[in-house]
């Protein structure tokens, strides 16, 4: 008998994975866009910047971890705190190529615990009991 899903090689988990990750960093700049519209119109105080982007790194992250969840299927918490870690790594490169002189201080700091929160919900959420099919 033959198996349902064949595997077609390294590629098939890779491109999903990077799509979710590209759709969390999307996700992630939509939380920042909205938290810099309000802290230009006076709704947000400038020093809880940090604040919106610990947010935006957990919003992306919990979404990272959830599609990585979905897809691996197996160690639910352990693949949803790796699809979180991989957002971050992402992230922090993103970050240090775009921004020169940026140095992780304590916003990075605050985003990776972000991120891992984002991810451990991620993982306890997602493993829920499955029936096996025949």
């Amino acid at each position: 008998m033959r198996e349902k899903h064949e595997n077609k090689g390294p590629r098939s988990i890779w491109v999903p994975i990077a799509v979710a990750i590209a759709i969390s960093l999307v996700l992630s700049g939509i939380v920042l866009f909205v938290a810099a519209s309000m802290s230009s119109g006076g709704q947000l105080p400038q020093q809880n910047m940090n604040m919106a982007a610990a947010v935006a790194c957990f919003v992306g992250a919990l979404f990272a971890g959830t599609r990585a969840v979905a897809l691996i299927r197996s160690k639910a918490l352990l693949s949803g705190i790796a699809g979180a870690l991989g957002y971050f790594l992402v992230l922090f490169i993103l970050g240090s190529v775009v921004f020169f002189r940026w140095l992780p201080t304590e916003s990075a700091m605050g985003m990776i615990v972000a991120a891992l929160v984002g991810g451990l919900i991620a993982g306890l959420l997602g493993s829920t009991k499955r029936k096996r099919k025949r």
